[in-house]
């Protein structure tokens, strides 16, 4: 995936959880004041519906909700949500408490929050749902080669291809002493091989897994 479709989807990601939030605050509405339209406009003041999604965007930069979308695992994900919400509700209690017209809708302001965190976490399990079966293709994965195709160079494929929020792709090895295909490793081709198939190809990164006495 592209830096393009990487910045429509982080877009995307961010209107709806603005719109659960807004969707919040219209149902806390409701439960406040028992109607399902506006005619207490009174009671709403626009510039603190505002402030509301201004500091909700803001938490979710400093928390980096939205960076890496399809490469963080599920655990850290819900963490990082988990972390917004806290810091969240952390500012708008010092907010309410020293805003003198938002401590008057205190109770509009509770029931958003609650309503908003059950949404936007059932929101996140769903994404969570939904990228299960499609990360492979939704991650922008970097193309990598390993030089060395001995312990060292296996365990760092195996834990790149175990850490997928890493992003790393592994191509192939470049070793002088195992033959190609020998054991099933994709041996790309001799250690003095390897700056010129990187030169010819898409690859990102070259990682050094020869042991101490092959550097000599």
């Amino acid at each position: 995936m592209n830096e393009q479709y990487r910045t429509y989807y982080k877009v995307i990601s961010i209107l709806i959880d603005l719109f659960l939030i807004n969707l919040a605050g219209y149902i806390a509405y409701v439960m406040t004041y028992q109607s399902v339209s506006f005619a207490n406009l009174q009671h709403i003041n626009l510039l603190n519906v505002l402030l509301v999604n201004f500091v909700w965007f803001n938490v979710t930069q400093l928390t980096r909700l939205y960076s890496d979308i399809f490469v963080k695992d599920a655990i850290p994900t819900i963490k990082q949500a988990l972390g917004s919400l806290l810091l969240f509700a952390a500012i708008m209690s010092i907010l309410i408490y020293t805003i003198k017209d938002l401590n008057q809708s205190y109770q509009l302001l509770s029931f958003t929050f609650v309503v908003f965190s059950g949404l936007f976490l059932v929101g996140k399990i769903v994404f969570l749902l939904f990228r299960r079966s499609r990360r492979e293709s939704l991650i922008n994965y970097k193309k990598v080669v390993i030089v060395g195709a001995g312990p060292l160079g296996l365990a760092l494929k195996k834990h790149m291809e175990c850490d997928t929020h890493l992003g790393y792709k592994v191509v192939g090895f470049f070793d002088d002493q195992i033959e190609e295909d020998d054991e099933g490793f994709n041996i790309l081709g001799k250690v003095s091989d390897c700056i010129d198939y990187v030169k010819g190809s898409s690859i990102r990164e070259i990682f050094c897994a020869l042991p101490d006495s092959s550097l000599d």
